[in-house]
């Protein structure tokens, strides 16, 4: 049966089967599959398109965003079905069917053109093909983590190799065309950029091949031909990738992707790359646990074991060498930091640019070696017998069965498989002013992680920005000016009129969100925000004593808990009384039972001091407030301390915040519209400040009425002598461009633009730059501007749109 599959006209309708079946089982819950960092774009197309349009994204306080173009076209086609009427499921359901085909099928001719001088070829290139599909790395890395980039990798690697090798081998030009087209139809993939070096490594190995090996002098002309082509059709996204780096300044650096690869390559020795294994492959409980069985352990290494066997018996054939060597390359590389030839590529990856993008090189690298596993082993499995055919075979596919019956969609036993609430439809329909104003959604996430406790549980990252339309702050992210704000802005949450805190974001709506599950992500409750939202906290008389002991070390004052009053949960200030007046830095340290602590620092002046707990931040250090056993004081040994305690503070009605109303799980918040801050505004005072912190203290202190009156320099040289206010109009053309109208200026003036700061930020005046651009209240874009210019364009340019740079 197996060899009547293979005749030429019913391997399409195989593979076109296969695919049905696969997807059919994957969504028989009829749900869409969502999980980690892809989040749930196909929820809300209409606003995944002009996320995957702009060069600027609108996450949050706004980040750069180039690495996402090549996903509009795959995103546009999409809600193209969408207006027709298809749901997010059938969509979903729709392109899994094509990239599984298209995998299949691209594998099926890249072996046909690899071993075509092998008689039985066709049995080879179907078994390459299912093999390719279901193997270990594809399972974990493609499947189970569910990135859609790695997801239409599948196809293109094999599809791009086919159209360059038979494009060297029939010497026709237009497979250089047809390469071209397939790496734009998949563009998708490389929005994850590391892509491009997963696509090039193959084809400069089979170049260097044919053309050293083989002496095939036409092949320079050949890959010129197909370079340009490739270049001129693939543009459009090969633009962004370029600027990346500058485009993406402060979200890494070498010695932060050092040590990830240092960590990462820890979980990918040599024995788990030969296997196509992680240790992720064992982690999951549902299925995982029986593969560290003996059984399993011996079939893990068959693969390897046919495809090594398959090389020696065929090691002068042209086509299995170049498909060796795919692979010898593949587990350098995979193998990445750790092995005996670690310190080689480490001195690589330090002095090659472009490796930087493998910090992870087992997850980036590692489908091609997938690929070659699976030529090498449908090669090896075609030459046995029909008996031994068939063990190998069932062998593999008991092997994978987590893929075949869709257990590889369940994270610990759950399906991935969810559905939006509706409420969320509701509220973004409620709202207005979504272009000028930002949501804030609580409770706040640390990191991209999200626990929706949804009728069917969502696991992955955090998915605000597609559940409203509006721009929405909802976590933390990488680039450090943002990062120094979002922490300032939890730390004083409990302590400070709202509406103040919430004009630095430019927000107008607060979200309550209720279905996070705020405790397996170890946040503090929406209770609690809600109770913020209604007052906050400033310190009382009331004193709750915690020490009955205060010693002095050399170094500092340190006291112990009382049992009874180990729970810090109820405590809002730390009061310490000093003997002497002066200014002094002083360190609070708090310690729970398991010898967690948690640490922060202020400037004390007077004989009493109140310091604040920052409670909101405790559980980014996973300390216990519920049991603490000490406090410690670190101060200058000058001082004398004479008390420490704790203080519970006394609740203050908060103003010009208002509940709005509740939809299903959501509770909304509205600031009041005179205390709005503007995306774009003039200054009327500024300040200049040594730090964040002092910038919240004075936000906190100030009795100014309005929001956008005064603006804070934190270590910034600027002269302010000579600035005045000017009256601003604004239009939002896209996330990416502003047209600004000045009046009634006179002098110099600011305008203040509240997104992340970032260099691509260009004011342009008559098509000509002004202004100097300048970092305001620590994490967003200033521009000092002379007061001739009256109509100005403000842009967001990558590298590739700025020969000037």
């Amino acid at each position: 049966m197996l060899r009547s599959l293979l005749n030429k006209k019913y391997i399409a309708l195989s593979f076109l089967a296969i695919s049905f079946i696969l997807t059919t089982i994957w969504f028989k819950e009829g749900k869409m599959l969502a999980k980690a960092e892809e989040e749930i774009p196909l929820y809300n197309l209409a606003k995944t398109v002009q996320i995957a349009k702009y060069s600027w994204q609108e996450l949050g306080m706004g980040i750069p965003n180039v690495a996402a173009k090549p996903t509009e076209p795959t995103y546009q086609l999409l809600f193209a079905l969408s207006r027709l009427g298809a749901s997010s499921p059938d969509i979903q359901k729709l392109l899994f069917f094509f990239i599984i085909f298209l995998s299949l099928v691209s594998t099926y001719l890249l072996a046909t053109e690899l071993f075509r001088k092998f008689k039985n070829v066709s049995m080879a290139a179907f078994l390459a093909s299912i093999y390719y599909l279901i193997n270990p790395f594809v399972a974990i890395n493609v499947w189970y983590r569910f990135l859609y980039p790695f997801m239409f990798s599948l196809p293109l690697l094999p599809l791009s190799l086919y159209f360059f090798v038979k494009g060297i081998n029939e010497r026709k030009i237009y497979y250089s065309l047809f390469f071209s087209l397939a790496l734009a139809t998949f563009a998708y993939s490389f929005s994850s950029p590391a892509t491009v070096l997963l696509i090039a490594l193959p084809l400069l190995i089979y170049w260097c091949y044919e053309f050293f090996g083989n002496n095939k002098n036409y092949l320079p002309g050949y890959v010129v031909t197909t370079f340009i082509i490739s270049f001129v059709l693939n543009y459009w996204w090969i633009k962004g990738l370029i600027s990346l780096p500058q485009s993406s300044e402060g979200f890494t650096t070498l010695e932060l992707s050092l040590n990830a690869l240092r960590s990462l390559s820890k979980f990918y020795t040599l024995p788990y790359v030969l296997r196509l294994l992680s240790l992720d492959f064992f982690q999951e409980l549902a299925w995982g646990e029986v593969y560290k069985e003996t059984l399993y352990q011996l079939i893990s290494w068959s693969p390897f074991v046919i495809s090594i066997v398959t090389f020696w018996k065929y090691r002068k054939k042209q086509g299995v060498r170049i498909v060796f060597l795919w692979a010898l390359v593949a587990v350098f590389i995979a193998n990445g930091s750790s092995g005996f030839l670690g310190n080689l590529f480490e001195f690589l990856f330090l002095k090659l640019a472009p490796l930087q993008l493998l910090r992870n090189p087992f997850e980036k690298i590692g489908l091609l070696l997938a690929l070659s596993y699976s030529l090498l082993f449908g090669l090896g499995l075609s030459g046995l017998s029909k008996k031994l055919k068939i063990i190998f075979l069932g062998l593999v596919l008991f092997y994978s069965y987590p893929v075949l019956n869709g257990k590889i969609f369940e994270t610990h036993g759950v399906s991935i498989a969810t559905e939006v609430p509706g409420h969320y439809r509701e509220l973004d329909d409620f709202i207005d002013d979504v272009g000028s104003y930002r949501i804030i959604q609580m409770p706040l996430m640390y990191s991209d992680g999200s626990i929706m406790k949804w009728d069917n549980p969502y696991h992955g990252g955090e998915p605000s920005h597609f559940l409203y339309d509006a721009p929405t702050i909802a976590r933390n992210i990488g680039n450090d000016n943002y990062k120094n704000l979002y922490y300032n802005y939890l730390k004083y949450i409990p302590y400070m009129e709202e509406w103040k805190l919430a004009g630095l974001f430019s927000a107008k709506y607060i979200v309550v969100n209720r279905d996070i599950d705020y405790e397996k992500l170890n946040l503090f409750s929406p209770d609690k925000y809600a109770d913020y939202l209604n007052n906050y906290y400033a310190p009382s008389d009331e004193e709750m004593s915690v020490c009955n002991k205060i010693t002095k070390t050399e170094a500092f004052w340190e006291c112990d808990v009382l049992p009874s009053m180990a729970d810090f949960r109820a405590a809002n200030f730390v009061k310490t009384i000093f003997k002497l007046p002066g200014k002094y830095k002083v360190k609070i340290t708090v310690i729970d039972v398991k010898n967690q602590s948690y640490s922060w620092e202020e400037t004390i002046n007077g004989n009493m001091t109140t310091i604040r707990l920052y409670s909101p931040i405790e559980n980014e250090s996973n300390i216990y407030f519920e049991n603490v056993q000490s406090v410690r004081v670190m101060v200058n040994n000058d001082v004398i301390l004479s008390g420490i305690y704790l203080d519970s503070g006394r609740k203050i009605q908060q103003e010009h915040i208002h509940y709005i109303k509740t939809f299903g799980n959501l509770d909304l918040y509205k600031i009041d519209d005179e205390f709005l801050t503007s995306r774009i505004y003039s200054p009327s005072s500024i300040k200049k400040v040594k730090s964040p912190q002092e910038m919240f203290t004075d936000i906190g202190n100030s009795q100014e009425s309005k929001n956008g009156e005064m603006i804070y320099l934190v270590n910034e040289e600027l002269d302010i002598s000579n600035i005045a206010k000017a009256k601003l109009e604004f239009t939002k053309i896209s996330p990416e461009e502003y047209n600004i109208n000045v009046k009634d200026a006179k002098k110099p003036f600011i305008i203040v633009f509240n997104e992340t700061f970032n260099k691509g930020w260009k004011l342009y005046s008559g098509g000509d730059k002004t202004g100097k651009h300048f970092l305001v209240n620590a994490s967003v874009n200033g521009f000092l501007v002379n007061p001739e210019n009256k109509r100005l364009t403000l842009k967001f340019q990558n590298r590739a749109r700025m020969p000037d740079q």
